[in-house]
């Protein structure tokens, strides 16, 4: 296999343009019938992974790669990295797609690389079983955001844990490999090593090395005793890239900028913390649960509540008023602006019009259409919702200036959307600013952000503070 290789983080000379960091990553794929690779957010895993398919087929090891990512990754990043690239861009790349004889069409079809999403995975486990084992589709699978398997009980783990020992080769793409514990690392690595790590039975494999928290068992504990085994077996399935040996970025300036509730909307967040009941002109909203008492507090601080019906009923405009002083402040300068719930984004649209968004029920290329504007300097603003800010999104070259009008409950979702503009290719120190209601819910997201802590601390914790 060639290596263009440097002595620091470079990009590397010639046909291609990786990093020393990322060539590393290549050379580790290639090598590799088995791995999860672990690599930060803004490392570039797609065109790691695109280059080491790309010379396993000009080296005759394999004919074709599998490839299986979320949705809208499928959709809108492989086909459209592997074209950005020099060395990447012959490289055929087919979408598995549509209705069922749709999908099946392009499987048929003589490619390098079959791209299929998530959503499909149960007709796509049902399809390769008819297949023979010698079949191309068999000889490399690459699963990418692998932490998407890590329910043990689910039915895309279940259909994968069956199907990974007919493949030749399985890699597994991950930023997250065990956001709530090594516990998730179970079912992600009973795929890349088809069951042999850990062996096929979670709940055994569950009882040697965890014991239950609770009498209920929801939250399972590692055995000090058995910690170290487990590090040491994930370690030999996986290769983790380090912050230091990621390419220089930017620095983040992250500015808090905080709100007083207005006396009316604080006595209907007092009534709705302490009782789980608002008393509104439009009639009483009851939370049925501590749950979804959490929800309407955060309803509160931004200024509304939803009623039984799905009305908003408004409270204040607090934060939007100050996120318009923030936006003038900006003097044109581009900005995100993260929103949490649907009222946030109907009031920002009343404000701006022509507000382009990425959110639920944007389809794919309206979507994408709204990325590449960005993008081209195109749009002062672009709301942008945290759950449609996983991978494969890229804002950086839209601007710096972020603006989080409500906070996520979520870390990896937090620093996966500021990834958006802080990853490869900013050129600007990124400015995070978060628009924050005192002595709210809002200040247990910021525990929850910050210190990883889960959500249940963090609400304890605020409710110490207050």
């Amino acid at each position: 296999m060639d290596a263009y290789l440097m002595n620091d983080n470079r990009p590397v000379p010639g046909f291609r343009d990786l990093y020393e960091s990322q060539q590393r990553g290549v050379d580790h794929l290639y090598g590799s019938d088995a791995t999860q690779m672990v690599a930060p957010m803004g490392y570039g895993k797609t065109v790691v992974a695109l280059t080491a398919i790309g010379e396993l087929i000009v080296d005759g090891e394999i004919d074709a790669a599998l490839v299986i990512a979320p949705k809208r990754v499928a959709e809108q990043v492989w086909r459209q990295e592997a074209a950005k690239w020099k060395h990447t861009r012959n490289l055929k790349v087919v979408l598995v797609d549509g209705p069922p004889a749709a999908r099946l069409a392009h499987l048929e079809e003589d490619a390098d690389i079959y791209v299929i999403g998530t959503d499909h995975i149960p007709w796509l486990c049902t399809y390769l079983n008819t297949l023979p084992a010698d079949h191309s589709l068999f000889h490399l699978l690459v699963f990418d955001e692998l932490s998407r398997l890590k329910n043990p009980r689910g039915v895309w783990s279940k259909a994968m844990r069956k199907v990974a020992p007919r493949f030749r080769m399985r890699w597994g793409l991950t930023g997250t490999p065990r956001p709530n514990g090594l516990i998730d690392q179970f079912a992600p690595l009973a795929v890349i090593s088809a069951g042999r790590v850990w062996g096929r039975s979670f709940d055994r494999w569950r009882q040697m090395n965890f014991y239950p928290e609770d009498y209920q068992q929801h939250t399972w504990l590692v055995r000090p005793d058995r910690e170290h085994a487990l590090e040491s077996d994930i370690g030999r399935w996986t290769r983790t890239v380090d912050m230091s040996d990621m390419p220089d970025l930017p620095d983040i300036i992250t500015r808090d900028h905080v709100i007083e509730l207005p006396e009316s909307a604080r006595q209907v967040y007092r009534e709705m913390e302490k009782k789980l009941v608002a008393d509104l002109e439009s009639g009483a909203i009851v939370a049925a649960n501590m749950g979804v008492m959490t929800v309407k507090l955060s309803e509160i601080a931004q200024g509304f509540l939803y009623d039984d019906a799905k009305r908003a009923q408004g409270l204040h405009v607090e934060k939007l008023n100050l996120l318009r002083e923030l936006v003038e402040k900006l003097d044109g300068d581009p900005v995100i602006i993260v929103y949490e719930f649907q009222q946030d984004l109907d009031r920002l649209r009343t404000v701006w019009p022509d507000l382009r968004w990425l959110g639920a029920g944007v389809k794919t290329a309206t979507a994408q259409l709204a990325e590449e504007a960005w993008n081209d300097r195109q749009l002062p603003m672009l709301a942008l919702h945290p759950a449609a800010a996983g991978h494969g999104l890229n804002l950086q070259h839209g601007g710096r200036q972020m603006i989080w009008l409500g906070m996520t409950w979520s870390p990896e979702l937090y620093a996966q959307t500021i990834a958006r503009i802080h990853r490869q290719g900013q050129e600007d120190h990124c400015y995070i600013h978060r628009i924050l209601a005192k002595d709210t819910i809002d200040e247990a997201k910021v525990l929850r952000v910050e210190q990883r802590i889960t959500e249940q601390e963090a609400f304890k914790m605020y409710l110490r503070r207050v």
